[in-house]
């Protein structure tokens, strides 16, 4: 059990800090919010067990949690924020649960371990496929890849914007195949892939934002349709 004096608490019930070096952590009960930057760089950490009566987690609250293998974001949570897991290397998986409704970018920037993100069928807003990548909930919108993505991927039919970011740093990604019906690559959308060999840009494609294949360092070459609206026929 957690000692109550490693925990800051504010008087609405938001965890600003914890101070312990507990392996297993167990968040309190009347805990409302995991606050900014609250667990950074909590070394030891491996597992936290966040309480039913929290509703958000803040910006970096996990932030360079080196030792967090994994965790799970109870049905209660309805916000993740921006960077809130960034650093966490030794993470390999993470379940969203069904009341999530905002996710924050940058979420795992890092965590080259990381192999699914896995969300709960009842979520309204998010889903994921069977390799853990996450998307909106009609999958038009492909948000983020789970880092140790590997091998071949085919974007599934019906997305049409590949988002910001989305295979950021997807290091052992060797080839991935755009069905037609994709619209836009967003910025970065496949930055430092540095495995990346091969991808089919389908004729459907309007838009490639700026790097959206930047250090991607095995790549040649990319050949875009010649009626895209916005972006150039070559690497970004």
């Amino acid at each position: 059990m957690s000692n109550t004096n490693d925990f800051t608490i504010n008087k609405k019930g938001v965890l600003e800090a914890y101070n312990g070096e507990d392996v297993h952590v167990i968040i309190l009960e009347g805990v409302t919010g995991i606050g900014y930057s609250a667990f950074y760089r909590c070394e030891n950490l491996v597992s936290v067990s966040i309480g039913n009566g929290v509703t958000y987690i803040d910006d970096e609250a996990f932030k360079d949690c080196w030792s967090l293998t994994s965790i799970d974001i109870p049905d209660q949570v309805t916000s993740i924020g921006n960077c809130a897991f960034k650093g966490c290397f030794s993470l390999t998986e993470i379940r969203i649960g069904s009341s999530v409704k905002e996710i924050g970018k940058r979420l795992f920037d890092g965590c080259n371990r990381l192999s699914g993100i896995w969300v709960d069928p009842n979520n309204t807003d998010f889903s994921s496929d069977e390799k853990g990548v996450l998307f909106n909930k009609d999958k038009s919108v492909l948000i983020m890849a789970p880092r140790a993505l590997s091998g071949d991927y085919v974007v599934p039919e019906g997305v049409k914007q590949i988002s910001q970011d989305a295979f950021h740093e997807c290091t052992n990604l060797q080839s991935v195949y755009i069905s037609d019906g994709v619209e836009e690559l967003d910025e970065r959308a496949f930055y430092k892939c540095t495995s990346l060999e091969e991808v089919r840009i389908p004729e459907s494609l309007k838009s490639a934002k700026l790097a959206c294949f930047a250090y991607c360092s095995s790549l040649k070459k990319v050949a875009f349709p010649k009626k895209m609206t916005e972006g150039f026929n070559k690497l970004p």
